[in-house]
């Protein structure tokens, strides 16, 4: 059994690639599902560089990156129990991606099953 992450529900995030990204922080707790899935369905990637501007996550970097990043984005959505991500999955630089959570949330397990953490809305995970 490797460490993974997985939904217990429905979840959806955000894929940006690796190569996009020159610092991560932490995410912000005080972003609610709803802004999040706002940002991304009714306003399209320039409401939604906006949020993650500011969003703890990227509030360091530079406008100019987070909108490159917002642009390079797809939608992922993760059911139930799906992994989205496992440890010692290869690393591509430039093809891995980075995801932030948008809405849900995601378990991390250790390698004999345990429960770990979870990663919720606002966080970031990935390689």
């Amino acid at each position: 059994h490797t460490y993974r992450a997985a939904g217990p529900d429905i979840s959806l995030l955000l894929e940006l690639p690796q190569a996009d990204f020159k610092r991560i922080l932490s995410g912000d707790e005080h972003e609610t599902e709803q802004t999040h899935f706002d940002a991304l369905t009714a306003r399209g990637y320039e409401g939604l560089s906006m949020r993650l501007q500011r969003s703890t996550a990227l509030r360091a970097c530079k406008e100019e990156f987070v909108q490159m990043a917002s642009r390079d984005a797809e939608d992922a959505f993760f059911a139930p129990g799906d992994v989205i991500i496992e440890k010692g999955e290869a690393c591509c630089l430039g093809s891995t991606p980075f995801f932030v959570m948008l809405s849900g949330q995601a378990y991390v397990e250790g390698q004999l099953g345990m429960n770990l953490g979870y990663v919720g809305i606002g966080e970031v995970f990935g390689e």
